[in-house]
């Protein structure tokens, strides 16, 4: 991933899963409902083009707990923000749209070769018995300023829609995961 772009990683990490899993199941559709906000700011010119990347799958389940499995949440959620950000105008692009393994070099050759704007990676951690991980972070590239600004907004409209913060210390934060790079 070119480092002049700009990308972030969301994390959404709560124990609800283990606590409330009927609860997690018919709600977290509804959190990118409600998210009418794009995590960027409004185009000035021309169409912006965000590759949502769908983190895991294929091979690679992520987390999983009481029926839930991350690969299959990341995937719904990513296919939920790209109708929504198509519906506003954007040019949307998945770095998968089935369960598939995709590599992260190849997860980050898709945003290079699409010559995206941005950059957006979707997770949902989990964790047995550890009501103090509960809340949700968005990661961007250290020395991406304008990265740190769209996490922050990012963060700012998880917050809204989920109506909590939950209880992270730095929930906005940088980070050199491969796909910000």
């Amino acid at each position: 991933w070119k480092v002049n772009k700009h990308s972030f990683i969301v994390y959404v990490f709560t124990d609800a899963q283990q606590r409330y899993p009927d609860k997690v199941k018919r709600e977290y559709n509804e959190i990118i409902a409600k998210a009418n906000t794009p995590p960027t700011t409004p185009k000035t010119t021309g169409k912006k083009t965000i590759v949502i990347d769908a983190g895991h799958g294929g091979s690679d389940p992520g987390a999983s707990g009481n029926g839930l499995v991350e690969k299959d949440v990341t995937l719904n959620v990513a296919r939920k923000l790209r109708d929504l950000l198509i519906s506003k105008g954007y040019n949307a692009i998945m770095t998968r749209d089935s369960d598939t393994t995709v590599s992260l070099n190849e997860r980050t050759n898709i945003a290079n070769n699409a010559n995206a704007d941005y950059m957006m990676s979707i997770h949902a951690d989990s964790a047995e018995n550890c009501e103090s991980a509960e809340g949700s972070s968005v990661y961007y590239y250290p020395t991406s300023s304008k990265g740190k600004e769209i996490a922050s907004l990012t963060y700012k409209n998880l917050v809204g829609a989920l109506g909590s913060a939950g209880n992270r210390e730095t929930p906005v934060t940088s980070s050199n995961f491969h796909v910000l790079r």
